[in-house]
């Protein structure tokens, strides 16, 4: 039974806040826990919950209806936000390479486990021109047509799987 002083509004903020700095020190944990990582991109969320649930425990009555007022109007603001500033970047080529320095091209590929389409992933890899390429979640297909491409890109790294992730480096230089 709760006390008096207690109401239910208050033990669920208070609630939402501890649950909302755990997720924030989960994104935190990532580094001993790659699938926590997952955490890491929500980290903005969990804030803006942690101030609602803060908020909503302060006040003395209708704790709840502000808080979820304001975690909606926080994730609203997060999802618009790119709308009202967007964020453009340069072409490639754009900005003036000083002299004694070279243009680095960087690709990444999640090659998807399942896929088994690698002709259209090397041809990609081609008409772009990298001269670092890496790959995530590599099966034994895409790990054969990167060695297939050596010629091009004669550093390789082999294969390493942490976790059940699979990683694959291919380089120019």
């Amino acid at each position: 039974m709760l006390p008096k002083t207690e109401s239910p509004g208050r033990i669920l903020c208070l609630l939402g806040m501890c649950l909302a700095f755990a997720g924030i020190g989960m994104g935190h944990l990532s580094k001993y826990n790659i699938y926590l990582d997952v955490f890491s991109h929500l980290t903005l969320h969990f804030v803006i919950a942690a101030i609602a649930c803060g908020w909503a425990y302060l006040m003395p009555k209708h704790r709840l209806v502000p808080a979820v007022a304001l975690m909606i109007a926080g994730m609203l603001v997060i999802g618009l936000w790119p709308s009202f500033h967007p964020r453009v970047l340069a072409p490639r080529g754009v900005a003036e390479v000083p002299d004694g320095y070279r243009e680095l091209r960087v690709m990444w590929f999640n090659s998807w486990v399942w896929n088994r389409e690698q002709d259209a992933l090397k041809a990609q890899i081609e008409v772009q021109d990298p001269d670092i390429v890496f790959f995530g979640e590599v099966n034994r297909f895409t790990r054969n047509m990167a060695l297939s491409m050596t010629d091009a890109f004669p550093y390789q790294y082999p294969t390493m799987v942490q976790y059940g992730l699979a990683l694959h480096v291919m380089s120019r230089y």
